[in-house]
């Protein structure tokens, strides 16, 4: 993992950190620094907007979809509370810590599920925000090409 950590985005160590738990799991390295430090970047509040309060993506209404949806199949998330989620994630979060540190090879795989769920949905949420910006642009501007042409 580089040392620019602080400025890698959710998308960037969660990707870093699936590498790393493959490489675990093929016994060529015995840690995942960037699984810890992803799940260091989800718990910790990040400052607002000019100084405004801080919140943690753990913390944040528009993220629990993104992170309920990454969590394994397996898991009834049905039964998860929404204001019993963070303690639910920070529980499994170490979990998952745990068991990479001790070379659980089952808990190494749902590491790398997770961070790779976890890397599909906040990318196809960043592109989706794109595209509509896009539409919105295109929307407000008209082109040559749609005006109705008057013969002279």
């Amino acid at each position: 993992m580089s040392d620019d950590v602080e400025f890698m985005t959710p998308a960037d160590l969660s990707m870093e950190a699936a590498l790393e738990l493959e490489e675990a799991k093929q016994g060529l390295r015995s840690d995942a620094p960037s699984l810890t430090a992803l799940f260091e970047f989800l718990r910790t509040p990040v400052p607002g907007f000019s100084g405004g309060p801080s919140v943690s993506m753990l913390n944040d209404m528009r993220a629990y979809p993104l992170l309920r949806d990454s969590l394994d199949k397996r898991i009834d998330r049905k039964k998860i509370d929404y204001t019993k989620f963070e303690e639910f994630l920070m529980n499994y979060f170490c979990s998952l810590e745990e068991g990479v540190k001790s070379l659980d090879r089952k808990k190494i795989e749902e590491a790398k599920h997770f961070c790779l769920a976890f890397n599909t949905r906040i990318l196809a949420r960043q592109m989706s925000e794109v595209y509509g910006r896009r539409e919105r642009s295109d929307a407000r501007t008209v082109s040559d090409d749609s005006l109705p042409q008057l013969e002279a």
